[in-house]
């Protein structure tokens, strides 16, 4: 771990040291690690996950925000603003700044914008090329008020994981982006992974985020047909699902391209995943 971030989370586990404060996910250069808390004034329960980068503190880094009291219109707009703070503090050491600033002004943004959450769409499992169906255009708006790391209102705390995998992609740029931007929204951890013809989405995250994920994959244009046609992913398959005692392996998500089976095997066993790699491969 570099010196600069090491100096920082020395200081922030000596604040954050009760039982369960705390917790170091991965060391290395970008580390990432998550501290709970509670909100000053209502004292919601809060869970924010840092993954820094090299470029850290010229860089914001990753911030995902879990809270189970709150909706998910309010935890979208919470993650929204305290990603906008986060960007004034550029150049500094801010990660103390940043969880102060949320255990300060959560309770103050859910009552200032307390609207209810959108119904859920249904789940649908035709794949037709529809003009009237959402696009993934549509599918921006449609997660806007997914908040990052969110179960609302749910009872389902478990961390799950999740392997699947992809026929293929026609419009591969915008699908990448697409699934990035649900991954974020969702605050859910993973890695898109190529290896010769395998495409696999691999995620970890609470299981209810994990679910909304699937909604959405099977259910928004995300790709395009054989006639360039915008069309659903028909052909996703889910190779594996299991609960995790454990946190996340993985921190933030990224696409990668590997070369060869040994690849995708040393992979999976350094992300303490070595079983999903022999059941499946």
């Amino acid at each position: 771990m570099m010196a600069k971030h090491q100096d920082e989370l020395d200081v922030l586990q000596a604040v954050y040291c009760a039982p369960g404060e705390f917790m170091l996910i991965n060391e290395g250069d970008c580390p990432c690690f998550k501290v709970s808390t509670q909100d000053m004034t209502s004292h919601f329960n809060i869970e924010i996950t840092f993954q820094l980068s090299s470029e850290y503190p010229n860089q914001v880094p990753h911030i995902s925000i879990f809270c189970d009291t709150i909706n998910r219109t309010q935890l979208s707009q919470l993650k929204h603003s305290c990603l906008d703070y986060a960007n004034e503090l550029k150049g500094d050491n801010m990660i103390m700044n940043v969880v102060q600033w949320l255990q300060e002004n959560t309770d103050f943004l859910i009552n200032e914008h307390p609207q209810k959450d959108n119904p859920d769409s249904d789940v649908k499992h035709d794949h037709d090329t529809d003009p009237i169906n959402r696009t993934e255009n549509d599918s921006i708006s449609a997660t806007n008020d997914i908040g990052a790391c969110v179960r609302a209102n749910d009872t389902e705390s478990s961390n799950w994981t999740a392997l699947l995998s992809l026929d293929h992609m026609r419009s591969k740029t915008k699908y990448i982006k697409t699934i990035k931007k649900w991954v974020d929204q969702l605050g859910l951890q993973g890695r898109l992974i190529f290896q010769g013809k395998l495409i696999l989405i691999l995620l970890q995250g609470h299981k209810e985020s994990i679910k909304e994920y699937l909604t959405l994959q099977r259910t928004v244009n995300v790709d395009v047909d054989s006639k360039g046609r915008s069309c659903k992913e028909k052909m996703m398959k889910i190779l594996h699902e299991e609960e995790t005692k454990s946190p996340p392996s993985l921190c933030g998500f990224d696409s990668m391209e590997l070369q060869t089976n040994s690849d995708l095997q040393d992979f999976f066993s350094k992300a303490n995943l070595g079983h999903i790699f022999k059941s499946h491969f």
